[in-house]
C-alpha cells in the first residue's frame, strides 16, 4: 500500500513540473511574440494587427516548445 502512495505522489509531482514548464514557455512565447509584433508593427505603421499577431504566433509556439519539453 505505500509503494502504492508513493507512486501516486511521485505522479502528482511530475504532472506539475510539466505544468509549470508549459506555462514558462508560453509566458516567455508571448513575451517574445510581443516584442518581435511591436517591431514590424513600428516598422509597417501597423501596431495593433502585429501585436495581436505577435501575441498570438507567440503563444502558440510556446504552447509547442512546452509540449517538446513535457516529453
Amino acid at each position: 500500500m505505500s509503494r502504492n502512495r508513493e507512486k501516486k505522489i511521485q505522479d502528482k509531482k511530475e504532472n506539475r513540473e510539466a505544468k509549470n514548464y508549459l506555462a514558462e514557455s508560453i509566458s516567455l512565447g508571448m513575451c517574445f511574440g510581443v516584442a518581435i509584433g511591436a517591431v514590424i508593427g513600428a516598422l509597417t505603421d501597423n501596431f495593433g494587427i502585429w501585436m495581436c499577431l505577435g501575441i498570438s504566433i507567440g503563444m502558440c509556439l510556446g504552447i509547442a516548445v512546452g509540449q517538446q519539453i513535457k516529453k
